[in-house]
């Protein structure tokens, strides 16, 4: 039975985790491809799981008497909500009554989070905590054996996440991967079932029975004609054309026989025709040149923007694009003027991250016009930091102009677009000694290196325009008077200077993230505007004040209650479960800014954390050794637990200002997953220890493995809520790291007064 136990649990880790990431996937273009969007699934997958491993269990375990039938049932739960889940993912949107493409605002993106994963976490950790409790043995063994549950639980994770990133994404639609995850599932619950009623012919039947059923199933096409109707439902509303899935993200095509749009993640990245956006995405930029040869586009080409720059007579335009798949979508969908202008000599495109390129290119240009969406994402928010506007002006020609532009408002701006735009407007200026901002339903802005070189006169642009014989229809002489009023640039001008000072965005600091958040929000509930605008004063002393009282309200229970002695125990696991799961959403917001796409490394990045994981539970269960020398271990892998923050800064410190070009990148692949592989070690480690001096300091306690569990992953689930929704764009990766370390501070105090309560000198006891 052991055998079949060990197999089912491997299975699964390995369904859990592909579950997790296939939803992670769906959500993510559900939400427009928001990293908000991964703190809430990871915040609410732990949280729910947490409960799951609490309460699930117990409810199992009274409606079913056995534990192994509990077990099998609970195992085949999980295995059906898999593609349930998935399906219901899919139809979120609509649900909400938002329509495809439309961005959502943060209290339906997080409530949908947590509704969606409800089912199938609460199985996830219900499956656990009865596996411990079905492994568990006499008291003197119940560690070692929770350790076992733990780490082949996490050992199938760590299989999951590499067989995600490395085959099933590449060869499988999402429904067939999620079908996979059930077929396995489903086997490992029935081979534990089989056990109890001795029913062994049964487990091969049934077997060859679910395997040929899911092949039939796939060879007929039936699961690709279910996967399309999803799609289909899915972007009900719009004429579906095509999906593709690339390693970047989920790219979408559709429209009709007068226009067609192309979504990657959820968001608009191309529409065509669509000459009004092209020709005020290029015209106000190239007209700031006197004599532009030589241009850098960085995305948008696709869409029109590279026929307008020829019409300026240019020498070249090199055209980068970080998904390959848009130039292939764009090419067969987009019509033949669209491929006859990617094919034009003058045109060199480039497939790769804009960023990447821009850092490593040797090239020098008159113009680099930004053609991106404005900054939703954290993706996204890398190309409008500080350090890129560094990495763009030691690309440009002397007396070189930069250009990027977001939406705005043409006769009101409100103070939350007023902060957005000072934000760019002093991010740009400090970087560039002129910077222009023009008016409109969206604002141009200009920056150069050389005084004096920008303008604002509608008659110095039409002049140019005259000269160089460009036929537009948007952008022209007869309309720039009215775009370029002197009294509107004043007005546009004069709002984005007044209010409070505003921080500039940097790769470590993403402030204009956390502003356009608040500038979105003000367009749903006012509610959620309020208080995003108060976390947004949110200054590192006050978290550490609140650190300090609670740590010693806890202490005085702990020095006083004779019943609280486990709390410190319990803390630590939490403050350790928080800490956790902030360096892994700062592993990939890091590998997103420096890489520019973190959808396809998310499964490795996570395995990685799940075999630190396996190989430190591992480690701690086979030195499980007397109580005094075990508080001492703990004592000591909490310690490290408490640096590990300043130490992970420190090196992302390192690789995020590394100016070595190409070691930056090929640096930074391996070490973040590695950064994250050492977080889960170290939690590895202290897992299976505390639940033994949980139950040396309160023995005979019922259910501890669960509930070790799940005060694991309550910590978790808040550090990835506040982190990714609060802590890290308002405090920043320094901020935030410095916080999880005098979290963790507060833990190791408490550790010590745990230590020193049952015997005194306990922590100077050797093994």
């Amino acid at each position: 039975m052991r055998g079949r136990l060990a197999f089912s649990l491997v299975i699964m880790g390995f369904g859990a985790m592909v579950g997790q990431l296939v939803l992670m996937r769906e959500i993510i273009v559900a939400f427009y491809g928001n990293e908000l969007s991964l703190g809430a699934i990871l915040a609410s997958w732990l949280l729910w799981v947490g409960l799951g491993s609490a309460v699930g269990a117990r409810i199992v375990g009274v409606v079913v008497r056995s534990r192994l039938v509990a077990y099998g049932l609970a195992q085949a739960a999980l295995a059906l909500l898999v593609p349930i889940s998935l399906v219901a993912a899919r139809t979120v949107k609509s649900a909400l009554g938002v329509g495809p493409g439309e961005v959502v605002g943060i209290g339906p993106m997080l409530f949908s989070s947590f509704v969606l994963l409800a089912p199938l976490c609460l199985s996830v950790g219900a499956t656990f905590a009865l596996a411990c409790r079905l492994a568990g043995g006499e008291q003197r063994t119940m560690a070692a054996e929770i350790g076992w549950v733990y780490y082949l639980e996490a050992g199938g994770s760590v299989l999951g996440g590499i067989a995600f990133t490395f085959i099933l994404i590449r060869l499988f639609p999402p429904l067939t991967i999620a079908i996979v995850a059930f077929l396995l599932n489903a086997v490992a619950a029935l081979g534990v079932l089989a056990f109890r009623y001795r029913a062994s012919i049964v487990y091969p039947l049934l077997i060859l029975g679910s395997v040929s059923a899911a092949s039939i199933a796939q060879v007929t096409g039936l699961v690709d004609r279910l996967d399309l109707g999803l799609l289909r439902r899915q972007w009900s509303g719009f004429q579906l054309q095509k999906v593709r899935d690339s390693i970047y993200g989920q790219v979408v095509v559709v429209g009709d026989e007068y226009q067609t749009s192309l979504y990657e993640s959820g968001l608009l990245v191309l529409t065509y025709p669509d000459r009004a956006t092209a020709e005020e995405a290029v015209h106000f930029a190239l007209l700031e040149h006197p004599d532009p040869r030589k241009i850098l586009l960085i995305g948008g080409g696709a869409g029109g923007s590279l026929e307008e720059v020829l019409k300026h007579g240019v020498e070249s335009v090199d055209y980068v694009e970080l998904d390959p798949t848009i130039i292939s979508m764009a090419r067969e969908f987009f019509g033949a003027d669209v491929r006859r202008t990617l094919d034009d000599s003058r045109i060199r495109v480039i497939e790769g991250d804009g960023r990447w390129y821009v850092k490593r290119t040797r090239s020098r240009y008159d113009a680099v016009i930004l053609d991106l969406p404005e900054p939703y994402t954290a993706q996204i928010n890398r190309f409008y930091t500080r350090e890129f506007f560094r990495e763009v002006s030691s690309i440009m020609e002397a007396g070189g102009i930069f250009a990027l532009r977001v939406a705005s408002a043409e006769n009101y701006i409100a103070p939350e677009l007023a902060r957005f735009l000072r934000c760019l407007r002093a991010t740009l200026e400090s970087v560039f000694v002129n910077v222009e901002v023009l008016p409109g339903e969206t604002n141009i802005f200009v920056a150069s290196s050389q005084s004096g070189l920008l303008t604002s006169d509608y008659r110095v642009l039409s002049e140019r325009m005259e000269r160089r014989q460009l036929e537009t229809t948007y952008v022209s002489p007869h309309s720039l008077p009215f775009r370029l009023d002197p009294g509107r640039v004043r007005y546009l001008h004069d709002r984005m200077s007044q209010g409070p000072a505003v921080r500039q965005n940097t790769d470590l600091y993403p402030i204009s993230y956390y502003y356009d958040m608040i500038l979105w929000s003000s367009r749903f509930q006012s509610g959620e505007r309020v208080l995003l605008e108060r976390l947004a004063g949110l200054h590192l002393w006050q978290i550490a004040v609140a650190i300090a009282v609670a740590t010693a309200c806890i202490a005085l229970a702990v020095m006083k209650l004779p019943s609280a002695r486990g709390i410190g125990i319990l803390v630590s696991v939490g403050t350790t479960g928080a800490a956790e799961i902030v360096f892994e959403v700062i592993a990939l917001l890091s590998f997103q800014i420096i890489y520019g796409y973190v959808y396809a490394r998310l499964g490795i990045i996570l395995a990685a954390f799940m075999f630190g994981l396996v190989l430190g539970s591992v480690v701690s269960t086979r030195r499980l050794v007397p109580s005094a020398a075990r508080w001492r271990l703990y004592g000591i892998n909490q310690l490290i637990i408490t640096l590990y923050p300043l130490i992970f800064l420190g090196i992302l410190g390192i690789l995020m200002g590394w100016q070595t070009k190409g070691a930056t990148f090929g640096a930074a692949e391996w070490i973040i997953p590695l950064l994250t592989g050492i977080a889960g070690l170290l939690g590895g480690v202290q897992f299976p220890l505390a639940v033994g001096l949980y139950l040396d300091v309160r023995p005979r306690t019922r259910h501890i493995g669960g509930i070790t569990y799940a005060i694991d992953l309550f910590g978790a689930a808040a550090g990835a809520f506040v982190a990714s929704a609060i802590a890290l764009p308002v405090l920043g990766i320094p901020g935030t790291l410095v916080g999880v370390f005098l979290l963790n501070c507060s833990a190791l105090i408490l550790i010590g007064l745990t230590a020193a309560r049952p015997r005194s000198g306990l922590w100077m006891a050797v093994p």
